[in-house]
Parts: structure tokens; sequence; C-alpha cells
């Protein structure tokens, strides 16, 4: 719960519309509470479920793999791994290590509101 509140309190400092130098000082320390929250999550709560794949991942595993095997000898089909395959709470992609940059590309470029990402010079249909 408290992961939940923290992540919530975050994102609704990351959609305001305007900032201050109080507000943002707020954003960055919030960004580091969150950081070892999540740190906090990953060493004690995800320990504690023993958590799978989908079956939808599962599936799509399967199907990459007989693509992948089109054209090659036949083998053994059906294996032990078939199944659902365990999976771990992640904190090492980019989308949490991103988190840190927020404050700071804010400061530098606005709210998120103010800028489009959006290639200048497409045609419009």
């Amino acid at each position: 719960m408290r992961l939940l509140f923290i992540c919530a309190h975050w994102h609704g400092l990351a959609k305001l519309r305007l900032h201050t130098d109080d507000t943002l000082q707020i954003f960055d320390e919030n960004t580091k509470l969150l950081g070892a929250e999540f740190r906090a999550f990953t060493n004690t709560t995800c320990p504690a479920f023993d958590t799978r794949e989908l079956d939808r991942e599962v599936d799509a595993r399967k199907r990459r793999k007989e693509k992948q095997e089109q054209g090659r000898p036949s083998t053994s089909k059906g294996s032990a791994t078939d199944g659902a395959r365990y999976k771990e709470f992640n904190l090492q992609i980019y989308k949490y290590h991103s988190l840190g940059d927020y404050a700071d590309t804010i400061q530098r470029c606005g709210t998120t509101d103010s800028y489009s990402t959006e290639p200048v010079g497409t045609a419009s249909l």
C-alpha cells in the first residue's frame, strides 16, 4: 500500500501543468523515495510470491519457437519447459532507470503538455 501511495503521489506531481522550484524539489525527493520503495518491494515482497508467465505469454513463446523450428529437422515436440516459466520482477529496465530524469527534464523543457515529440513537417492526410 505504501508503494502504491508513493506511485500515485509521484504520478500526480508528474502530471502537474505548472511547476515551481518548490514542486520540482518535492518531485525530486518523491522520486528518490519511489526508487527506495521499489528496491524494498523487490527485496522483500517479490520473493514471497511464486509468479509465473501468463497463458498468452506461454502461447506466444510456443509460437515463436515453432516459427524458429520451421524448416529444421523434426526433434521431440514438447518439453518440460513448455509450461509457464517463473518470472521475477525486473527493476533493471529503462523505464525505472529513467524516472530520475523527470524532474530535471521538466525544469529544462517544461511540462510535457507544452511541447510535442512529433516530427515537424509531416504531411496531414
